[in-house]
């Protein structure tokens, strides 16, 4: 039994558009509503393929939950629930796209998720004058957010497919390409986020195939880019609330560890929080170093302090996703995620090098969002924030499936070419 075509495509728009909106718990029931209805009416036969994909991911649960007995239920089901979504996400991903004979339909609900989301939050800075007038950019974005990562997403996928000959609007719908371009990339613009900026630019060098192992010049592109980041402070005052002030910014949020007064801490917050969580890992014994100290540990930050309208002492997650698994689960936790992003990364990059342009567009696209993950895990929890990269999870979950229908394809042909009958 098979679900329309319309049907599809309308909840997985409805998914991508409420899913900044209406925040990410509900995004949550509605993908285990997805996934329940899916292997419900496959008789609770469950696809194999993505559960092996999602191997990797399941071992860092299993070891964050081997150090979690001594801490606060609650606790411990946050973190748990921080560490399942991206894996639900992924794997809802890839039942909705495993139907789909032209999977160009399913990247097109991904463009008009992106262009909707876009002109929604254009339309919230527009009316926003008061602020503008202002020229407070923090205060901007406490107002109205730091805008969608789906908007930096969407130009990316008409580029890659118009880059390789991959036709995703039809005849009459070409018009609107270049309004939508303007649309997500000035939304881009008017975030004002370095995260999303930089997340996008190194994206683009990885989806181009600038980073594999027959082509270095992505690491010359990131080089320069990093250097001219870390230097900049050197010509421009580091001030969060103007944009260039920002990037300048960056190095200091990176590097500075001379937290003497309170107010040190808060302006460095990014830096500050990653610095009592690695002390907190330090003092931990060689055996939770090695597998870490569990779903539920939290990180006392020394001080009383207003996060997300709460005030706390205790945080248990940070900016630095890569740090917050080295807390929960340690040096082997870590290993373990950077190897599940390399295998993504290395399955895009085989079929980048194909010579089927659909192949070469999902390969390259699936490259651009594992380094998306990849940067924005670093500065703003990445694959461990449900509410900012809920699209871009569900994306690559469809893009694994587009690879293996493509495989398959190869598989048969094959078998057809070579006349073998057990070649299956």
């Amino acid at each position: 039994m098979k679900v329309s075509r319309p049907r599809v495509i309308m909840t997985l728009f409805l998914l991508l558009v409420s899913d900044p909106l209406v925040g990410s718990r509900v995004t949550t029931l509605l993908l285990t509503m997805i996934v329940s209805w899916t292997i419900l009416r496959r008789h609770f036969r469950v696809p194999k393929r993505p559960l092996l994909l999602l191997s990797l991911p399941s071992v860092l649960i299993v070891l964050g939950m081997v150090g979690s007995s001594s801490h606060y239920l609650r606790d411990v089901l946050k973190d748990g629930w921080y560490y399942t979504f991206p894996m639900l996400a992924v794997f809802a991903g890839y039942i909705i796209a495993r139907d789909r004979r032209k999977p160009e339909s399913l990247l097109l609900t991904f463009v008009a998720a992106g262009a909707v989301l876009s002109i929604w939050h254009l339309m919230e800075f527009f009316t926003h004058h008061n602020v503008l007038q202002s020229g407070d950019l923090s205060e901007l974005r406490d107002q109205i957010g730091g805008g969608f990562m789906l908007s930096s997403v969407t130009p990316m996928i008409m580029f890659l497919a118009s880059r390789n000959g991959v036709q995703l609007f039809h005849s009459r719908l070409k018009v609107l390409r270049w309004p939508i371009y303007g649309v997500t990339l000035l939304s881009v613009a008017c975030a004002f986020s370095r995260t999303m900026v930089i997340s996008a630019l190194i994206s683009l060098v990885a989806g181009l195939g600038w980073l594999t192992a027959k082509n270095k010049r992505g690491m010359i592109v990131i080089g320069a880019m990093a250097a001219i980041l870390l230097s900049l402070n050197a010509v421009v005052p580091g001030d969060s609330s103007s944009f260039v002030g920002k990037f300048a910014q960056t190095r200091e949020e990176i590097s500075f560890s001379d937290f003497g007064t309170t107010a040190d801490a808060i302006h460095h917050w990014r830096a500050y929080e990653t610095f009592m969580a690695t002390a907190t890992y330090l003092g931990a014994s060689s055996f939770q170093k090695a597998i870490g100290m569990g779903f539920g540990q939290l990180v006392d930050i020394g001080m009383d302090v207003e996060l997300g309208g709460t005030v706390m002492r205790e945080i248990p997650i940070f900016h630095n996703g890569y740090v917050y698994v080295l807390v929960k689960t340690g040096y082997v936790g870590v290993i373990v995620f950077l190897s599940y992003l390399a295998r993504l990364y290395v399955v895009g990059a085989r079929h980048a090098d194909m010579s089927d342009r659909r192949n070469r567009m999902f390969g390259g696209l699936l490259m651009a969002m594992v380094g998306m993950v990849a940067v924005s895990t670093f500065v703003v929890s990445g694959w461990f924030n449900p509410s900012l990269m809920c699209g871009i999870m569900v994306l690559i979950g469809c893009l694994l499936s587009f690879l293996s229908d493509q495989a398959s394809e190869a598989e048969i042909a094959t078998y057809r070419e070579v006349g073998r009958e057990s070649y299956l």
